[in-house]
């Protein structure tokens, strides 16, 4: 889908590029416009192209059609988590002074500019950098993904806003936001997201009792499961490429038939999936 892109936007008048932030790539006439390398996909201010997705998810079929995934109360998932957590949804502040004060400045531009159409997915600041990094979510929008437009009008109000707060004190002169969106295989927040995209596949890791290991699969999701409906959820394999057999065959009725409850504790993370 056109709308479901990652794309970073920093956009501050002058040259920018000697005072240790990250340097903007390209130049307009009303400012400097960062588009962010994101892993899957570019896009550029003229409408960009999106990149193909390279890769399949590991299938692992197990005895039984059913998992019920259990009692390993010892499960650790940060073991299994990513190093990098850029891609975390979530507000991270940590002990910097004025970080408040920018995230406030964020959720009024928000609120006031754009009718609360758009909200907060990630928040992180960087001290040394004076850098603010936002990455907004559209709600209205089937994969949440704002529009490139939309992302550089956030960004100029964003640092026009932290301007103004810097002229008052409330955060250090020069600090510049980056923009973006949360990309088209966004992360999902776990159970959270679940209900919200559950007519799009989702890929998803998580510790297998059956197997005593973790595994990933592309799968849809069915809803909270009737056993446990507080704390596991109910799944099966998505139609999709990784799903399939050789040569594109649909998947068989093995595959079809296959059920997972896995826990919400189990689940060491779960992303939006595109079909390649």
């Amino acid at each position: 889908p056109g709308a479901a892109f990652a794309a970073a936007a920093r956009v501050r008048g002058g040259a920018g590029a000697s005072d240790g932030r990250a340097p903007p790539v390209a130049a307009g006439k009303k400012g400097r416009v960062y588009l962010g390398d994101d892993d899957e996909y570019n896009a550029s201010l003229e409408g960009g192209a999106v990149d193909d997705f390279g890769g399949e998810a590991p299938f692992f079929e197990p005895d039984d059609n059913v998992i019920e995934d259990g009692d390993f109360d010892d499960f650790d998932v940060s073991e299994f988590e990513d190093d990098a957590d850029d891609d975390m949804p979530g507000v991270r502040l940590g002990d910097v002074e004025w970080a408040p004060a920018a995230l406030e400045c964020c959720e009024r531009v928000l609120e006031d500019e754009f009718d609360g159409a758009l909200s907060i997915f990630s928040f992180d600041v960087d001290e040394s950098r004076r850098a603010v990094t936002v990455s907004i979510d559209k709600p209205s929008d089937q994969y949440g993904a704002p529009g490139v437009d939309e992302i550089v009008a956030v960004a100029r109000s964003l640092n026009a806003s932290l301007d103004d707060f810097a002229a008052d004190g409330r955060v250090p002169e020069q600090t510049a936001a980056s923009v973006s969106s949360p990309g088209a295989e966004r992360r999902l927040r776990v159970p959270e997201d679940f209900e919200r995209f559950k007519d799009l596949p989702m890929e998803v890791t998580f510790f297998d009792v059956a197997s005593e290991d973790t595994i990933t699969h592309v799968m849809a999701y069915l809803g909270p499961s009737e056993e446990h409906p507080e704390d596991a959820t109910h799944w099966k394999l998505a139609e999709v490429k990784a799903n399939r057999g050789e040569k594109g065959r649909p998947m068989n009725k093995k595959k079809k038939m296959m059920r997972f409850d896995i826990d919400h504790a189990h689940i060491a993370k779960a992303n939006l999936h595109l079909d390649a």
